[in-house]
């Protein structure tokens, strides 16, 4: 009987081939590996019962992970494959740990940190080797369970580990910096946590990314929390997993750690997307040439090409002075030689095409953000790119907005008359909220920072706050459709601008006609994903599109990236980033082909 079992990885960088190769080192018996590209195959011929043992030797130490696409076991007629090792020719590429050192550290037979070839780090400065110092030559596991006990006993310890020395406590207010929440015991989660089973796998993935989640309400009465949603992670280096080990034998489910991942992802229908890049994702490496050399430097990272390949890295990334193309984004201020200025939305969606191969194809593109220029357009080779869809802000405070509300019409008059007869002490609040940081907001930050101020979801006067509110307002919600909230084009200038205002006056009536927070605000994201497949529909119409790429920030609300798929997804195929982050790096690629590459 021969058996292979096929794997479609799309990182380059050499994970699956050290997973490959410890599973030949590890089987009973004879394994056969191939790869072409991104697909991997291994082989085996056997009686039921070895390839059995086989066939579980794969799931123990072949784990998920972001980039593993499809993974498949079949029945073959015969072995096509070779006897050899697969060739690693990449950097050594770092995961927090594989199955067999996770299962190493539960269990405690584990000593040996740094030999491990699948995972052990290969840069001196992380070794674990130099991180037990901190233990005083004790035995690891009896100075961790000291540690554990510490914690419980003061409520908050500090301890080195490859991420960085790390403060961990039980209670938040000793937080300083950037912080998020430990999971320890992941079987309580949903306890604690709107969390989905997608999300939790998402978090058990070999990349061990974060994941943001809306405490419920016991566990935020519980423990004080300040937060609405908070960055959850589960144990991302062995030292952090034994900690957390000794944690749950005592009864701790949840603390709160600085330094938490890099690495961000949102779930959408059983399936990640990253949403910050973290660890070691980045120098990222396309066999892409340009026409000329280019280079780009935004939003904290450095793209640069040449006619043979592109690298996108972090800003910090040391580069030479390159005498090249220089791409910069509409907005900022920076004159000199050989410099062109680019719509962020276009390099988005540039770098989507490159990712999946759609080089001269009309498609439609969606790109928004909380981070950068939002943008709907759609984009043909012998057109080029035509904006369906600009968004604008109104830089007003909430007061000022119902004012402009008020004189749309007279229907809109008698709709603010009535909101403050129904609502008065809402209204008064509106009058004297004043949001300190609204000059800073994007669109959307704006739009939905001013609705949950209006509709009363929020009274302080952060707006990036008031958003977040009316975001995890939408996750509580589990039914299928909201209340429908209009989402409308008017040309303001000479462009075709989403009216807000009417947006906004059509969620104040759902508010008059007594619909409840939850709903109402998920009505926001649900209108706005199905104007977005309107828009689909606008440029399949005007120039006959073969699909749609999403980018931007603004999908990590897992509520709006799904809704829009499943608006979408009926009609056209959609395409996102696959190796690199929704936002931010993927401008920077991207920006290096407009005007370089023929097909953009």
């Amino acid at each position: 009987m021969n058996i292979a079992f096929s794997f479609t990885y799309t990182h380059h960088n050499g994970l699956m081939s050290r997973l490959l190769n410890a599973v030949k080192k590890r089987a009973a018996t004879t394994v056969y590996l191939q790869q072409d590209g991104d697909h991997y195959t291994l082989e085996a011929s056997g009686d039921q019962e070895t390839l059995e043992a086989l066939a579980e030797l794969v799931a123990a130490i072949v784990p998920l992970s972001i980039f593993l696409q499809e993974a498949q076991l079949q029945e073959v007629e015969s072995i096509t494959a070779d006897d050899h090792f697969l060739k690693d020719n990449t950097r050594f590429y770092e995961v927090p740990f594989c199955p067999s050192c996770q299962d190493g550290v539960i269990d405690r037979t584990l000593t040996e940190f740094d030999r491990c070839e699948v995972c052990g780090s290969s840069d001196p400065q992380k070794s674990y080797s130099s991180l037990m110092e901190q233990f005083n030559g004790n035995d690891f596991y009896e100075s961790i369970d000291q540690k554990a006990q510490e914690l419980i006993d003061k409520g908050v310890i500090t301890l080195r580990t490859t991420n960085g020395e790390r403060t961990l406590s039980i209670n938040e207010n000793v937080q300083r910096g950037s912080y998020g929440i430990l999971a320890c015991n992941l079987e309580t989660l949903s306890d604690s946590f709107v969390i989905t089973p997608s999300e939790l796998q998402t978090l058990t993935l070999v990349e061990k990314p974060v994941v943001r989640l809306k405490p419920k309400l016991k566990l935020r009465s519980s423990h004080e929390l300040e937060r609405l949603c908070y960055e959850l992670f589960i144990a991302d280096d062995l030292i952090t997993l034994a900690l957390s080990e000794a944690l749950k034998r005592r009864g701790v489910d949840l603390l709160f750690s600085s330094h938490p991942p890099a690495l961000r992802c949102v779930t959408a229908l059983e399936h990640p997307y990253i949403v910050t890049t973290g660890r070691d994702l980045l120098p990222l490496t396309f066999r892409e040439a340009l026409s000329v050399p280019a280079q780009c430097e935004a939003y904290g990272f450095y793209a640069s090409g040449s006619k043979e390949e592109m690298t996108v890295a972090h800003a910090q990334m040391q580069r030479e002075g390159l005498n090249a193309v220089t791409f910069v984004p509409h907005g900022e201020d920076r004159q000199q030689e050989g410099t062109l200025f680019f719509e962020p939305a276009h390099a988005a969606f540039a770098s989507v095409v490159l990712e999946n191969g759609l080089s001269g194809e009309s498609l439609c593109g969606i790109h928004l953000s909380c981070d950068t220029p939002s943008q709907l357009f759609s984009y043909s080779p012998k057109i080029g790119y035509t904006t369906m869809v600009e968004f604008q802000r109104h830089d007003k405070q909430p007061q000022a907005i119902l004012e402009g509300i008020s004189e749309l019409e007279e229907s809109a008059q008698r709709l603010i008359a009535n909101y403050e007869k129904q609502h008065p002490s809402l209204c008064q609040s509106i009058q004297k909220l004043h949001f300190k940081n609204l000059d800073s907001a994007d669109t959307f930050t704006e739009l939905f920072g001013l609705a949950a101020a209006i509709l009363g979801f929020y009274d302080g006067d952060d707006i990036k706050e008031a958003a977040e509110a009316l975001g995890a307002n939408a996750i509580e919600f589990s039914g299928k459709s909201g209340p429908r909230i209009d989402y409308k084009v008017i040309k303001v200038d000479g462009h075709y601008c989403l009216d807000t205002l009417t947006t906004l006056r059509s969620a104040m009536s759902f508010k008059l006609a007594g619909v409840d927070d939850v709903l109402l605000s998920f009505g926001f994201l649900d209108s706005l994903a199905d104007f977005i497949a309107l828009q689909t529909q606008n440029a399949d119409a005007n120039i006959g599109i073969t699909g749609v790429t999403l980018s931007g920030s603004l999908f990590e609300n897992r509520q709006l990236l799904m809704r829009t798929l499943n608006s979408v997804t009926p009609n056209y195929r959609v395409y996102t980033n696959k190796l690199l982050s929704m936002d931010r790096e993927n401008i920077t690629l991207g920006a290096l082909m407009l005007g370089n590459l023929d097909d953009l």
